[in-house]
């Protein structure tokens, strides 16, 4: 009977959909009628103004008479820079971090080798520099004036 009161036929939507915020798809309204912005983790919600399913959420009523998007009870997330992964789903926020949600929270482990090289004598000035094009820095040598390029696994 809600739904009825709430839900015009036949239906009147704008000409041009709207622009949604990144990260927000367009979906179908309650009555499956105008296309809308599906709403984010946090924003307001009702009948007509839906949740991003895609995203596991729904419009949680418990905190009051107002609906706030919200993780379904028995599944929970995280979000990590603006993006919402799913329990146990495996990302990288960037090429020297793989993380893994877990719980609500998310754990990291680095993809880049945190080895120490100590002076020897074929490289007595050893220094990990950032090289162009890739992600993980390198140990190089200074010996004497020019400095040496060297493997990370060398001197081990």
């Amino acid at each position: 009977q809600v739904c009825a009161q709430l839900c015009r036929r036949p239906c009147y939507c704008p000409w041009v959909p709207p622009r949604c915020p990144r990260g927000s798809p367009l979906v179908l309204d309650g009555c499956g009628c105008c296309r809308v912005c599906a709403r984010r983790l946090g924003e307001p919600c009702d009948f007509l103004h839906v949740c991003d399913q895609s995203q596991g959420l729904i419009c949680d009523y418990s905190t009051g008479t107002a609906g706030t998007c919200n993780f379904e009870d028995d599944e929970e997330g995280c979000e990590v820079n603006g993006r919402l992964y799913r329990e146990g789903e495996v990302f990288q926020p960037s090429c020297k971090l793989q993380c893994r949600c877990l719980g609500g929270g998310f754990t990291c482990v680095p993809l880049c080798q945190e080895d120490v090289r100590l002076p020897t004598p074929d490289c007595p000035y050893p220094r990990r520099v950032d090289i162009p094009g890739k992600c993980c820095p390198e140990w190089i040598c200074e010996a004497g004036d020019r400095p040496l390029l060297q493997d990370a696994g060398a001197g081990k």
